[in-house]
């Protein structure tokens, strides 16, 4: 794969955690090792009885472990997915078909690696902001990074010194190798960036920019009474509104009737709303590896959120400005365990974006499409194609019927299913 070679990852070589060896019993010539960075081979082992090169190549075209963490589909521009994606940072695909060559560098071609999430205004997509770590050399440094033409090129934004003694060593973490910068969210109009920083992701550590990094400020907290809340260990996971470029979404652990945020002045002040009624008690607010819940933001429609919830089925919020209140209800039938969720375009004819999931509707595990917000269900999928671990989905704004799904071992995949009948 071409993200392997020296040349992408700083003139270093990736080869790590080297689990076994086998060398062909029918031709001593020929040997093959596996490791975390793909299988490699040799065809002149014997170089080494005469003390000359062995020389090895990457032979795993077509094979994947990477784990995708989450997946977004622009609404314009050459890049159709960008990819968020363990160890090696992202990709932006401007061709499905092709391997897209790892784009998450700097200007020396020093690559950054493990993202959690990427965000970007769908009034102008070439801004993409995404939250990378540092790589295993050192060479690039864990915190924000900021692309201005859909993610060809990078630059990294200045740091929010200065706020807090805790947000200082947290910064200072990010400096070391492998360290997990957080999480983001970019408004409706580009102008403001919201960063939670670090992992876990905690209200305290939310800050905002509206001059991409040269001057940070806290966000502050209130909670249903109107205090302000002490945020140390407060899980908190921000979303922007796709149209409103005021409104920004926090959500948390929900319990009590509690756990909904919302910010009406571009991320400087969160307050507590209550939750609907029926919301099951959850913590919203996981990455990595605990992101148990999908949440979608809908494009095009102010106020929309849907919540993949697992045996909770899947949630249509509303929020609504006019009363400062969140609506919202269970969508899907009980007894449906819904994975994940995406969004797509509408069907011919229709206002109606497609919703996309993965997980257990009428007892049977698959993937489905749903044309009238979750009301019925189209299976998209046969028992020959399952792709174990879903991490994350999402639909094409600009292409009807056409699905993304990220696994945890196999790469991202795609088809197009045009047909509405069963």
């Amino acid at each position: 794969m071409s993200y392997q070679k020296p040349e992408y990852n700083g003139n270093e070589s990736l080869i790590h955690w080297m689990a076994d060896v086998k060398i062909n019993p029918f031709d001593s010539n020929m040997a093959i090792f596996n490791t975390g960075a793909g299988v490699f081979m040799t065809k002149d082992l014997k170089n080494a009885e005469e003390g000359k090169s062995v020389n090895w190549f990457c032979c795993d075209t077509g094979m994947e472990e990477t784990v995708h963490l989450n997946i977004y589909s622009p609404p314009s521009g050459e890049v159709k997915l960008i990819d968020i994606i363990g160890d090696y940072g992202g990709f932006v695909f401007t061709d499905l078909d092709k391997p897209a060559r790892n784009t998450f560098e700097d200007y020396k071609k020093d690559r950054w690696i493990t993202a959690m999430n990427a965000d970007y205004p769908d009034s102008n997509p070439n801004l993409l902001v995404v939250t990378p770590r540092g790589n295993w050399k050192g060479k690039t440094k864990g915190g924000l990074i900021v692309s201005f033409d859909q993610g060809s090129t990078w630059e990294q934004l200045g740091d929010p010194v200065g706020l807090s003694e805790d947000l200082d060593q947290q910064i200072l973490a990010l400096k070391n190798p492998n360290v997990t910068s957080g999480w983001t969210a970019v408004s409706a109009d580009g102008v403001t960036i919201l960063w939670t920083i670090g992992i876990p992701i905690y209200a305290s550590r939310l800050v905002y920019t509206r001059d991409f990094g040269k001057h940070w400020a806290q966000a502050k907290i209130y909670n249903l009474e109107g205090e302000r809340i002490n945020c140390d260990e407060l899980p908190f996971k921000v979303m922007a509104d796709r149209v409103n470029p005021d409104i920004f979404y926090g959500f948390s652990k929900v319990k009590a009737g509690r756990g909904f945020y919302v910010s009406t002045d571009g991320g400087a002040v969160f307050r507590q709303r209550e939750v609907p009624k029926g919301f099951p008690e959850v913590n919203l607010a996981g990455i990595d590896s605990k992101q148990d819940h999908e949440i979608r933001v809908e494009s095009g429609k102010e106020g929309i959120i849907w919540l993949s919830m697992n045996q909770e089925g899947l949630w249509k919020l509303i929020y609504d400005p006019g009363t400062d209140q969140f609506l919202g209800k269970r969508v899907s039938k009980d007894g449906d365990y819904i994975k994940r969720i995406g969004l797509g375009k509408a069907a011919p004819g229709s206002e109606t974006n497609t919703l996309f999931t993965s997980g257990t509707i009428n007892k049977e595990y698959g993937f489905y499409k749903s044309l009238d917000e979750g009301v019925s269900w189209i299976r998209i999928n046969d028992e020959e194609h399952q792709f174990g671990d879903i991490r994350s989905i999402s639909g094409d704004p600009r292409v009807y019927g056409r699905i993304y799904v990220a696994t945890g071992t196999r790469g991202v995949v795609y088809g197009d299913f045009f047909s509405d009948e069963n």
